[in-house]
């Protein structure tokens, strides 16, 4: 008769149990994990943007090498001609207005006035910003062939631009590199370009003194350009300017007498006094294009897949379906069937190794827009790929 097995031996039992239990485990995630890590993978160049037109030495920001020299004069001479091609053209949105800055600024306003009362003077204009901006400046919104009607004429020359620097992406406040699909794209320009003699006698300078003139009335004042900045945004894959933004900084001395209730605070109320103070208006002008592009080259699905083209169709906002038509393509649709809102199903069961060509069709206001893309159809993983 066996003897009756122990406490501790049973414990030892357990616990081996449990180890080969625990290493079964293991080595089945091992096997699993080797078979994932081995599995054969679609594999294709990577699915970057890749940019319409290469500029000479615009180099990302984050590739990780000293760039090359730029060359200036080939990216005054991009700038100009994607900035006159959307203001001349009936199928580009052009929107547009100016901001207006008169405080808080580092340097000091001059006045005859103690500290005090000197911050009566920083709030009258600084009520008067919201209204330069609403009733001084010129403003628009969605307008075609805006060359024509009022924006800003690109009218300086390659001389006068005195500095320029470009990049790909870029990088946010958490030292993240985001955003390389764009090319940012700054000029420094002379101040003299500004023609400030013409100032006074504008329509726009007319308005800004009748918005202060609740307040305060300008006898005189004379602008001494400090400096002229220009940014530009352009979305690289479509070669497509998206915005453009003009700060022209300035210096203003005028003579001024107080009006109403701010009189008494005027060291002589009937005799005008001298200001001096900063002032920065940035003239800010966006683009928008009507088309219609896929945002990739390439994609990789497999038998039985489904999913949204990745397309980008931009008409006129709220543009009634019947004015505009929109169509697709497909080389081999025994493979590929594309539905009227524009998902994708691969159509073709079982093993397949195939390439098929997607097109799209847009015709909207008299202009046809076309775009293609290649989508591989494979039984490989598909690996996700955020640079797409």
């Amino acid at each position: 008769m066996s003897k009756p097995m122990s406490k501790t031996g049973k414990r030892v039992l357990i616990a081996l149990a449990i180890v080969a239990l625990v290493g079964g485990c293991l080595g089945g995630v091992g096997i699993y994990a080797h078979g994932e890590l081995t599995k054969p993978k679609f594999q294709l160049d990577d699915p970057k943007v890749v940019s319409a037109r290469e500029v000479p030495k615009i180099e990302s920001v984050n590739n990780g090498t000293e760039a090359a020299p730029l060359d200036e004069n080939a990216v005054f001479d991009y700038i100009h001609d994607l900035y006159t091609a959307a203001i001349a053209a009936d199928d580009v949105e052009t929107s547009w207005h100016t901001d207006v800055k008169l405080k808080d600024y580092g340097e000091s306003m001059t006045t005859p006035f103690d500290a005090s009362d000197e911050n009566v003077i920083r709030y009258i204009l600084k009520q008067a910003g919201d209204q330069l901006k609403d009733n001084v400046y010129p403003k628009a919104d969605g307008v075609l062939k805006s060359g024509e009607n009022g924006v800003f004429q690109f009218d300086l020359s390659r001389a006068q631009v005195t500095g320029i620097t470009a990049q790909q992406g870029r990088f946010n406040d958490r030292n993240e590199y985001i955003d390389d699909e764009f090319y940012y794209i700054n000029f420094e320009v002379d101040p003299s370009w500004v023609d400030v003699g013409a100032i006074p006698g504008s329509e726009t300078y007319k308005k800004f003194t009748e918005v202060l003139s609740p307040a305060m009335t300008v006898h005189d004042a004379k602008f001494e350009t400090q400096s002229v900045r220009m940014s530009f945004k352009v979305a690289r894959q479509y070669d497509e300017l998206l915005s453009a933004e003009i700060t022209r900084s300035y210096r203003v001395k005028a003579s001024v007498s107080l009006q109403g209730d701010y009189a008494a605070l005027a060291p002589d109320a009937a005799a005008p006094f001298e200001v001096e103070t900063p002032y920065e208006a940035t003239e800010k002008i966006s683009f928008f294009y009507y088309g219609a592009h896929f945002n990739v080259k390439w994609l990789a699905v497999q038998p039985d897949d489904w999913q949204a083209l990745p397309a980008r169709v931009q008409v006129h906002t709220d543009e009634a379906q019947e004015n505009f038509r929109l169509t697709y393509t497909v080389s081999d649709p025994k493979v590929i069937s594309i539905d009227d809102d524009g998902v994708m199903r691969v159509e073709k069961k079982g093993v397949t190794d195939e390439e098929v060509t997607v097109g799209m069709r847009l015709e909207y206001k008299g202009h046809t827009y076309t775009d293609e893309l290649t989508v591989y159809v494979t039984t490989l993983e598909v690996q996700n790929d955020e640079s797409r």
